[in-house]
């Protein structure tokens, strides 16, 4: 019989658990592991996932969702319920209870977050920890905190970095001056560019303000940021504030084609203000684009400065505007950085990323 596993996460909105999942179910190439999906939350903009999904569209807090999940594990016999973020945890080690089947809690770096929701999922992780056949982390420094803050014992503790698909995120099947067409850019035009949800944790005004100070010595340089989220007219307004011509940013919103997009970039920024891993590095790394970012998290397990990319001290637009400026007086040194980080990013690679992960099923269930 298969090992039949149960992903529980909160939506399959674009975000790096999302991706994750994708992953983990599409690099599959064991005929012995099968995988089922239940995103608690519908959503309209979605990550296809390669696998039998269950949609139900009960509202949020919905105690129905609790019997749907035990449902499923009934009728299609599920071995393992994976959870992903904060709320499907949740269920699942409540859910315990109800069932047999084992708990693969799936940390994204919510363990560290400062809200109301992780404060109440550290003290469901440490309350019932004994429920928890194996927890998996996104990077060591995220490890060291689950360990730290969880309790929870070494053997069930395992850290798997996230993947990248090699066959998407491929620079030679695309082609820029397409798609800058569509974007309505030139090719004289230097792309910055950012990737990810618009929210303050992001750091995305930190972009846009470092193409404020670029302009002040030159106004070749355009902004390109790809995603949505809560802060997106907040962002506007600063765009005003700042007095910013009104092409000189583009927004895209939520894109499928996200490695056809930041194929144009010069140079991504990824200034986070917290970051348990951050999927779009190891990305850009196999699109042969220089990163420059905050370092933070588990960034700087990936970003080597001045090796495989440009780590800011302090986290300010002046420093991002003052090494895109350096990097485009030295292009040899941009050369080196992508060639770097090109070969570091073949490491991530999404079939071991799936076998690692299969590994973890196969000794829970042994």
């Amino acid at each position: 019989m298969p090992i039949r596993v149960l992903h529980i996460i909160g939506s399959m909105r674009l975000g790096g658990a999302q991706v994750c999942v994708k992953h983990i179910v599409e690099g599959n190439s064991n005929p012995s592991i099968e995988h089922f999906l239940y995103p608690l939350r519908p959503a309209n903009a979605v990550i296809d996932v390669d696998c039998k999904r269950f949609t139900y569209n009960y509202p949020n807090y919905d105690l129905r969702k609790i019997k749907a999940i035990l449902s499923i594990c009934k009728t299609e016999k599920i071995d393992i319920i994976h959870a992903h973020l904060n709320k499907p945890v949740i269920l699942a080690l409540l859910l315990k209870s109800f069932t047999n089947t084992k708990i693969v809690v799936h940390d994204h770096g919510e363990v560290t977050y400062k809200s109301l929701a992780s404060s109440v999922y550290r003290q469901c992780l440490r309350l019932f920890k004994n429920r928890i056949d194996a927890a998996i982390t996104v990077s060591y420094k995220m490890e060291s905190e689950f360990k730290k803050r969880i309790g929870l014992t070494h053997s069930r503790n395992h850290m798997v970095y996230n993947a990248l698909n090699k066959k998407i995120f491929d620079p030679s099947k695309y082609s820029k001056e397409k798609t800058k067409a569509e974007l309505g850019l030139d090719n004289i035009a230097t792309i910055i560019g950012f990737a990810g949800r618009l929210n303050n944790v992001k750091g995305v005004d930190i972009a846009i303000k470092t193409l404020k100070l670029l302009h002040e010595q030159n106004k070749k340089f355009k902004l390109v940021i790809v995603g949505d989220g809560p802060d997106r007219k907040k962002l506007n307004y600063l765009i005003e504030k700042l007095g910013i011509e009104d092409n000189s940013v583009i927004f895209t919103g939520f894109r499928s084609d996200v490695a056809n997009i930041i194929n144009i970039f010069d140079y991504i920024l990824i200034p986070s203000r917290r970051e348990p891993f951050g999927i779009i590095a190891i990305e850009s790394m196999a699109m042969n684009i220089p990163i420059i970012t905050s370092g933070i998290g588990g960034l700087s397990e990936l970003v080597r400065h001045n090796e495989t990319g440009i780590v800011i001290k302090s986290n300010k637009a002046i420093e991002y505007a003052d090494w895109i400026e350096k990097l485009e007086a030295q292009p040899a040194l941009r050369n080196d950085i992508c060639n770097n980080a090109a070969k570091l990013s073949s490491k991530f690679n999404r079939k071991e990323y799936a076998e690692k992960i299969q590994a973890i099923y196969s000794d829970i269930i042994n």
